[in-house]
């Protein structure tokens, strides 16, 4: 639903961009779809049933537009937190980063009724991908300190 998944990839690697302004890129393309509203609600609602009663197109989005991405992001991570290869840990960080859009389409109903302003238009959905990208931010920073301590504890 978000931007194409080969964009999403290509954002990853791109030499010399900060973490940060990584994660803001991967954020906006991960929830700009919902600036379109009512018919994003529709495909969240499709999307939910394909992944209950799965068919042979879930397979396809599974390998084509979430393992690519994934792996991507998990790479990025590898490489800003120096680790050689992505382990449990890096996958989950990956799957909480990512998680962090997903709760977004998860809970519309839930903003809608609680506080409908924070998705009503462009600007607070632009914010969204702001407020996102600096959650990320900590929880690889809390990764790296999780990591560093560790390591101290090794030696």
């Amino acid at each position: 639903m978000g931007a194409d998944s080969a964009d999403l990839v290509a954002a990853c690697n791109v030499p010399g961009q900060s973490l940060q302004d990584t994660l803001r890129i991967c954020m906006v393309s991960m929830i700009d779809p919902l600036k379109q509203g009512e018919i994003v609600r529709q495909c969240i609602q499709l999307h939910m049933r394909e992944m209950l009663e799965p068919s042979s197109r879930w397979a396809k989005e599974l390998e084509h537009d979430i393992k690519g991405p994934h792996r991507a992001i998990a790479e990025l991570l590898c490489r800003h937190l120096e680790i050689d290869r992505a382990d449990d840990d890096i996958h989950r960080l990956t799957f909480a980063i990512t998680g962090l859009s997903m709760q977004l389409y998860v809970s519309q109903d839930f903003i809608e009724a609680i506080r409908p302003s924070l998705l009503r238009t462009a600007r607070g959905i632009d914010t969204w991908a702001d407020r996102l990208t600096g959650y990320a931010m900590a929880l690889v920073e809390a990764e790296a300190v999780r990591r560093r301590a560790e390591r101290k504890l090794k030696k």
